[in-house]
């Protein structure tokens, strides 16, 4: 009867057990991008209310916002690959800059726009840097081309994410 109702009660508790042990390493997992930042002017001044615009070269899909009261923008979710993104604001000249998304990147890009004609752009050809100081996390993108010319055995690419089954009993 006791030995029933230990089990009973144990297989829950080790089931709940493994269940947030595989939600924890499902929330590990960003497929996602994002880039966040402050917009101010020459001065230092946040500039509230400012347009921050992300349009994905690949689809033309665009992702528009908007600077809050401190002149924050935060814009998550972005899918990875190449971006054109712009900032405009009245009195302000546009700025355009040409960049890179990868997987769990968190890009910081803190903004300084000059006076001008909105009509008038600054365009930065700047790489976007590999040193991310937003986290601490270490992502790397493999790309399919790479992974289909692996020397591998079998010539199977889910032996990549399997243990080797040589190391599992000895």
């Amino acid at each position: 009867m006791l030995k029933k109702m230990l089990s009973t009660a144990v297989l829950p508790v080790v089931f709940l057990s493994l269940l947030l042990v595989a939600e924890t390493a499902l929330l590990a997992q960003n497929p996602t991008a994002k880039v966040t930042g402050t917009v101010t002017d020459s001065t230092g001044a946040v500039i509230p209310g400012a347009s921050v615009a992300l349009t994905n070269a690949d689809t033309a899909i665009k992702a528009e916002y908007r600077t809050n009261e401190k002149g924050i923008y935060l814009i998550s979710f972005l899918t990875p690959g190449p971006y054109t993104f712009s900032v405009e604001a009245p009195s302000f000249r546009r700025y355009v800059r040409a960049l890179t998304l990868v997987t769990g990147q968190v890009l910081q890009l803190d903004l300084k726009l000059e006076l001008g004609l909105t009509s008038d752009a600054v365009t930065v050809t700047a790489e976007t840097p590999l040193v991310q100081s937003a986290t601490s996390s270490i992502n790397n993108l493999v790309e399919q081309a790479f992974i289909q010319n692996m020397p591998l055995e079998s010539g199977r690419t889910a032996g990549l994410v399997a243990p080797a089954r040589s190391h599992l009993y000895q």
